[in-house]
């Protein structure tokens, strides 16, 4: 079993490093990537695990495959997005349980808009942490609008919460109109201008006040890709940093700049790369060909998933 699950790891490395330089699909292509990242690091722990983890470790490999199908089946039905214009909206992350260890502001805007929906989150807790509660409630939301139940915040959810968040009055609130940070009223006529880049609208000691945003190039936590942070004028870029395996991965957090040391097989230019070509098992299967489409590597490693599927069932 695990041989196959080293040659696997070499073939979605692969294939996750092509499909992430294409531009096109670009919402999509960040959960696909965070999806992989995900289901790496999982097949590095079924190989590692004991006989007594296997169950439990190859049942969640299993349902991470299932999910990384489910959005290679979205993304080849779509066709690809043109360029438009950017929005204030909110939600731009893949949310799901336990997203993160910290309160994050989007986990918040989302907790705040479900429970302002009849019957989808009365609790109404707005604590910033993505647990069981908001999971339940994201379901019911997704339940209620005829959404694939996942309990994630993906492309199609993220498109629904944005159209509710954007057609609401947040009366009172201080919030974007074009691009002047004031405080909402009752029929306001705001002109259709994106608001500016790395700054926010917050409320500061009663005031509707312009702050700084903590921006990143990546999406987060992507070892991958190297990225920069920009925050308050500063910019702080992904590096690798005392020996050739380790990264230096600059992320941001609660409106603050954090970084973590991730160790990688080999470091290159502030980003994880795979390994080189004579560690990699001779096969031709692993060698994709210079100018295939998106489609078709898609189509590849749709076939390499159910493939391990099928494995993972005997």
């Amino acid at each position: 079993m695990k041989k196959y699950l080293i040659f696997f790891l070499v073939i979605v490395g692969v294939f996750s490093f092509t499909i992430l330089s294409k531009q096109s699909l670009a919402v999509t292509l960040e959960e696909l990537q965070s999806q992989l990242q995900q289901l790496l690091e999982t097949i590095q722990k079924c190989q590692k695990a004991t006989p007594e983890e296997t169950p439990a470790v190859t049942e969640e490999l299993q349902s991470q495959l299932q999910q990384l199908l489910e959005t290679i089946r979205d993304l080849q039905s779509q066709k690809p997005a043109t360029t438009t214009p950017s929005t204030a909206c909110p939600f731009v992350s893949l949310m799901y349980l336990g997203y993160s260890e910290e309160p994050t502001d989007e986990v918040r805007e989302l907790q705040r808009l479900l429970s302002q929906l009849p019957g989808i989150y009365p609790e109404g807790l707005v604590t910033g942490y993505f647990g069981k509660l908001t999971d339940a409630a994201l379901r019911r939301f997704q339940r209620q609008y005829g959404l694939p139940i996942t309990g994630q915040t993906n492309a199609a959810t993220r498109a629904k919460l944005c159209v509710i968040w954007q057609n609401q009055k947040r009366i009172g609130q201080c919030g974007w109109c074009g691009a002047d940070c004031v405080r909402i009223t009752s029929g306001m006529n705001c002109p259709p201008v994106t608001p500016p880049l790395g700054v926010e609208c917050k409320e500061v000691n009663g005031v509707c006040t312009k702050v700084p945003k903590c921006t990143d190039s990546d999406g987060g936590k992507n070892y991958n890709v190297k990225g920069t942070v920009t925050y308050n004028g500063k910019t702080y870029t992904d590096q690798c940093i005392g020996s050739p395996t380790v990264l230096r991965e600059y992320y941001c957090e609660n409106n603050e700049v954090k970084y973590i040391d991730y160790s990688c097989p080999r470091c290159q230019d502030g980003a994880c790369k795979l390994p080189t070509p004579d560690t990699i098992p001779p096969t031709s299967s692993t060698t994709l060909p210079p100018r295939a489409s998106m489609m078709d590597i898609l189509a590849k490693l749709s076939a390499s998933l159910m493939s391990l599927m099928e494995l993972l069932k005997r």
